[in-house]
C-alpha cells in the first residue's frame, strides 16, 4: 500500500501521516501546498512533495505509483472546488484502490438543541460558507464513487487533541476571562480526538464495503463542555466556576459575522444594541433617538411568533444582561451553541471504529504537548505567558 496524503501538513493530515509512518507495510507520500506549515512533518526527515491541486498535471504526477488517496486538503474556492475535482479525476485515471475524503460537521449548520445527528440528518449549511462548500464536496465524492472510484467520506465531530488550534484558543480565552460556558456547560461537547480520527482514516483505507457516503466519527455523547473547561483550566491557570451564557445570548455571539444579512438577524442585533447600557445612555441625551428605540421594541412585541418576535425580545434581554460583561470568545461560544449529539453507529458498522484514546487520554496528550511546546510549568513560563 502506498498512500498519497493531500494536505499532509495540516492538523489532521500531519497526525495521519505520523500514524502511517509507524505502520509496517505502508508507504506514505506527504503532499503539501507549501513548506510554510510543514515544520511538524519535517522533524521526521521524510520527503515533502509540494503540489498545486488546482493543476491536473501536477496531481497526476503526484499520484504516480500510489494505491490509495487521503484528502485532507483545505484552502480557497479553487482548492475546494477545482482542486477536489482534479483529485477525483486523477485518482480514477490512476486506478487507485480507495479514495478517503475528510468532511466536516460544519455542513450540518445550526440545528435545534438536543438533536441527535447521523448520516440521515438533513444538512442546513449557510450558502457560501465553509459548511456549504463541504456539503458540495461530499456530493462530488459520492458521484465519483458511483462512477467507479471506491470512496469513503469521513465526517468528524469537533476535533480535539494535541496541536488543536481550537483548544489553544479556548485555553487563551480562559486565561483572559473571555471564555463562557453556554447553559452552564451542560451541552454535549461532541468531539473526536485527532489520533482517533487518524485511526478512522486508516480503517477507511481498507474497510470492506465503501459506499461513497458520509460516515460520522465521534468519541462519545456523554462529554459536556463543562468537562472540557475543567480539563483545560489548569493549563489556563484558572479555576471554576466560569462565566455562563444563556443560549439566547450565545446565539448573538455565535451568529456574529457568520451568516449573510437577513431581516430577522439584523433585527436581533439591532435590539441587542438598543438595550445595551451605552446605547441607553445615548438615548437619554436625544429624545428623538429615544422614541426610535421605543418604537423598535414595540414593533418586536407585536411580531407574531412565526416571524420571531419572542425570539427577538429574548435575544435582546439576554444581550442586555451580558452587555456590561466582557466580550466573550466567539469561536468557543459558537462551538457550544451549535453543539448537538452525534451518532457514530455507522462508523462502528462500516469501519469497525472503536476509539483507541479516551477523553482523559486525549486531554492528557494535549497537556503534555502544551507543556513541551509552550514551556508551561518551566522556569521561563512567567515570561512566556506574557508573550
Amino acid at each position: 500500500m502506498k498512500v498519497a496524503v493531500f494536505g499532509a501538513s495540516g492538523f489532521v493530515g500531519a497526525t495521519f501521516v505520523e500514524r502511517m509512518l509507524a505502520s509496517r507495510g505502508v508507504e506514505v507520500k506527504a503532499l503539501i501546498h507549501t513548506t510554510g506549515n510543514a515544520w511538524r512533518l519535517a522533524r521526521h526527515a521524510i520527503p515533502l512533495h509540494p503540489v498545486d491541486v488546482t493543476r491536473r498535471a501536477d496531481v497526476r504526477a503526484a499520484l504516480e505509483d500510489c494505491t490509495h488517496v487521503v484528502n485532507c486538503a483545505r484552502g480557497g474556492p479553487e482548492v475546494m472546488g477545482r482542486g477536489l475535482a482534479n483529485l477525483l479525476a486523477a485518482s480514477r485515471e490512476a486506478r487507485v484502490r480507495r479514495f478517503v475524503h475528510l468532511s466536516s460537521i460544519a455542513l450540518y449548520g445550526a440545528l435545534p438543541p438536543d438533536t441527535v445527528v447521523d448520516e440521515a440528518t438533513t444538512p442546513r449549511p449557510v450558502r457560501g460558507q465553509y459548511g456549504w462548500v463541504k456539503l458540495r464536496q461530499d456530493a462530488a465524492v459520492e458521484r465519483a464513487h458511483g462512477r467507479g472510484l471506491p470512496c469513503v467520506v469521513i465526517c468528524p465531530a469537533h476535533v480535539f487533541g494535541a496541536y488543536s488550534q481550537f483548544l489553544l484558543a479556548c485555553i487563551q480565552a480562559l486565561r483572559v476571562d473571555r471564555f463562557a460556558l453556554v447553559e452552564e456547560g451542560k451541552l454535549p461537547a461532541a468531539y473526536v480526538d485527532v489520533a482517533n480520527l487518524a485511526q478512522a482514516l486508516e480503517l477507511a483505507l481498507e474497510c470492506p464495503d465503501p459506499d461513497g457516503r458520509r460516515v460520522v466519527v465521534e468519541d462519545g455523547q456523554d462529554v459536556t463542555w463543562a468537562q472540557v473547561a475543567d480539563a483545560l483550566a489548569p493549563l489556563a491557570e484558572r479555576e471554576p466556576p466560569f462565566a455562563s451564557l444563556l443560549r439566547a445570548a450565545a446565539r448573538v455571539i455565535a451568529e456574529e459575522g457568520t451568516a449573510p444579512g437577513s431581516l430577522g438577524r439584523s433585527a436581533r442585533h439591532l435590539l441587542a444594541h438598543t438595550v445595551s447600557p451605552a446605547f441607553k445612555a445615548m438615548l437619554k441625551s436625544d429624545p428623538y433617538l429615544a422614541k426610535l428605540g421605543e418604537a423598535g421594541l414595540r414593533v418586536a412585541r407585536r411580531l407574531p411568533r412565526a416571524l420571531g418576535g419572542p425570539r427577538l425580545l429574548a435575544g435582546a434581554r439576554s444581550a442586555e444582561s451580558e452587555a456590561a460583561g466582557p466580550a466573550f470568545d466567539a469561536w468557543s461560544t459558537r462551538a457550544q451553541y451549535l453543539s448537538v449529539r452525534f451518532d457514530g453507529a455507522r462508523a462502528r458498522r462500516v469501519l469497525g471504529y472503536v476509539p483507541e484514546r479516551s477523553f482523559a487520554r486525549s486531554m492528557a496528550a494535549l497537556a503534555a504537548w502544551y507543556r513541551e511546546t509552550h514551556g508551561f510549568g518551566s522556569e521561563e513560563w512567567p515570561l512566556l505567558r506574557e508573550i
